[in-house]
């Protein structure tokens, strides 16, 4: 054997037998962790975890420690894993003892770049949250990094262990001490095997080992990743109930029946134009407090500042927004409740398990009166301006939330189905070989408040410029409606110039009905799946075309219309094509009704979703008299 085969025989060796050799201690850093230049779990991976080693403690002091070492094995990943940043409430945390290096090897020597305190920054993020940031120093192609840190938490510790990253992780190690019994539960396809518990002075100590865990991969319409990534969580066991959690909140001064700062609420009600009609005074006064106080991003339960300083500042969190508008819709008669739920960032909640630490932001349920003398209720988020006040942030919509009341109950945040609907007038110029045409988008539910979000980021400018990636015939958008009314449908009206979609061959025209809303099969090309499919919101797509035949041309060829629905009804298709004079009128819809399909379901999904994009590609055939 040569010597270059032995060289790199030796190398494969010594990545796979580092893999199994666990963590070391800090600064440890191997000539073969140097040398090394790709992943033996993954040959593409940008980057690998050599080890990471969590450690809680509850019983003295509630306590986490962090210590993670990281091989650079390409240079896109020198930003993504050279730089950190946490964000971390100010008052529960306490971060200290932050340390991080850089390891290089230079002719043959390994130096090792220091993290300076001057260069770790910790910053306000927004009223209740710091930002934690630093850049290690001297990463390049070839790197060895490493930090650690530890965190002293005031209150309830996060009990949770992600040992899956998005690049492979050769061993990640989480050790929890306490005196409580406790549950511990595994998510992600990553299972974990290695398991002990040892017990001294009535103090336990568990550890758990996983090893070669490869990276973690998103595929697209998926749940947010902190669902699916591999995550060990511990529950404390306890007297919790979901139905206790809404009970014990029910106490809280900002909770409960009465609103705080009473002469702040009285006041600030008198300015409110309010209509006749529970459901009208629901919108005035939500519609105030979107006007007065804008969300400044941070999500959290309980207010920390009182009515009169939010307003006066003109932004706060998510629960000094919401609690704000239960307080005056309360002061309007109304019957209003908090409901504690989990973002979807923060995950669905583990129902078999009650936390408080599951919750992470609030809501507000309104109760209106009905003639049927049932309830009609309405769920109300105001941190975002341009949703209309009958739909909640798509951020909220994540399982169930908890009714904070004397009577609690689960909350399902389902959300309801959000619309488009298209209406094209399309006329040829057989002369020029053109189409030209209108369109008019219709926009309504979560739909329409992203693409008030997309004006608002980038201007009718960029958004214009950005519509020509979708179509390319764009001429002018010349009118937007209802822009600033999140109470009503946005509008949008463009023209159309061009030949895309249209081709002219001797004495025939080809021409495909849709110039928008077509499905693109990026989801749909492989036969299997490993992840849940999440359409969310479910919606209905609404086509409608009428394309007038030029003068000396006849329809030599339609598609056929057609319709086909999943056998579970959660999911139609409709396809309808009809010539009358010189005019081709032309609809289809397609309509969701379910959101989330579960990966056993995708091949059912794929087919039904194939054969829509199928029939979205069919051409009208015109031909010259």
């Amino acid at each position: 054997m040569n010597r270059l085969l032995i060289f790199l025989f030796g190398l494969v060796l010594n990545l796979t037998a580092h893999g199994q050799t666990g963590p070391k201690e800090f600064g440890k850093v191997s000539l073969d962790e140097l040398t090394s230049t790709r992943c033996t779990i993954d040959s593409t991976a940008i980057a690998v975890v050599l080890f990471d080693v969590g450690k809680v403690d509850v019983v003295f002091g509630n306590m986490f420690e962090r210590h993670i070492r990281i091989k650079i094995l390409k240079k896109e990943a020198v930003d993504q894993w050279g730089n950190f940043s946490m964000f971390y409430s100010r008052k529960r945390v306490n971060i200290s003892r932050v340390k991080g290096a850089t390891y290089n090897l230079v002719n043959g020597k390994i130096i090792e770049s220091t993290l300076e305190s001057k260069s770790i920054f910790e910053s306000k993020h927004n009223s209740s949250t710091n930002e934690l940031k630093f850049a290690l120093p001297n990463v390049v192609e070839g790197s060895v990094i490493e930090y650690s840190y530890l965190i002293r938490y005031g209150a309830d510790v996060n009990l949770a262990w992600q040992y899956q990253q998005s690049i492979p992780t050769y061993w990640s190690e989480y050790i929890f001490r306490g005196k409580l019994p406790f549950e511990s539960l595994v998510q992600g396809s990553v299972p974990i095997t290695d398991h002990t518990e040892t017990s001294r002075n009535g103090i336990k100590t568990n550890t758990w080992k996983v090893k070669n865990i490869p990276a973690f991969h998103e595929e697209p319409y998926s749940l947010p990743s902190i669902n699916l990534i591999g995550t060990l969580n511990i529950y404390i066991w306890g007297s919790d109930s979901w139905e206790w959690i809404g009970h014990r909140y029910d106490y809280l001064e900002t909770y409960g029946s009465e609103p705080q700062d009473t002469v702040f609420v009285n006041s600030t009600f008198k300015k409110i134009k309010i209509p006749a009609g529970a459901r009208e005074a629901i919108d005035s006064i939500v519609h105030f407090v979107k006007k007065k106080v804008k969300w400044d991003g941070f999500t959290d339960k309980v207010p920390d500042r009182d009515f009169k300083e939010v307003f006066e500042s003109s932004k706060g969190s998510s629960s000094e927004v919401n609690m704000m508008v239960m307080a005056l819709l309360k002061r309007g008669g109304i019957k209003a409740y908090p409901v504690l739920i989990s973002t979807r960032k923060n995950g669905i909640l583990q129902m078999s398990h009650p936390s408080i630490d599951q919750l992470n932001d609030v809501i507000v349920l309104a109760v209106l009166p009905s003639k049927t003398g049932k309830e009609d209720r309405l769920l109300i988020d105001a941190t975002d301006p341009k949703l209309a006040t009958e739909f909640i942030p798509f951020r909220c919509h994540n399982g169930y939330g908890v009714l904070v009341s004397k009577n609690p109950e689960l909350i399902p945040l389902v959300p309801p189905k959000s619309k488009t609907v298209d209406d094209v007038k399309l006329r040829f110029d057989p002369a020029e070989q053109t189409v030209i045409g209108e369109i008019e988008e219709s926009h309504y539910g979560l739909f329409a408040s992203d693409k008030r979000k997309d004006f608002q980021d980038w201007g009718l400018e960029k958004f214009t410029e950005r519509m020509h990636l979708e179509l390319p015939d764009l001429t002018d958008i010349y009118s937007v409606e209802y822009l600033d009314d999140s109470r009503k449908p946005l509008k949008i009206k463009m023209k159309v110039n061009g030949a895309n979609g249209v081709s002219f061959s001797n004495d025939l025209i080809y021409l495909n009905p849709y110039l928008t809303s077509k499905i693109e099969n990026t989801i749909f090309k492989g036969e299997t799946r490993k992840l849940v499919i999440d359409f969310s919101p479910s919606f209905d797509q609404f086509y409608i075309s009428k394309i007038d035949i030029p003068e000396n041309y006849q329809v030599e060829e339609m598609p056929k219309s057609t319709s086909f629905t999943l056998t579970d009804g959660s999911a139609k298709f409709v396809y309808g094509v009809t010539l009358i004079g010189n005019t081709i009128n032309f609809v289809s819809q397609l309509m969701v009704n379910r959101a989330v399909y579960q990966p056993d379901e995708y091949p059912t999904i794929r087919e039904f979703f194939l054969r829509v994009i199928a029939k979205q590609e069919e051409q009208i055939v015109l031909r010259k008299k």
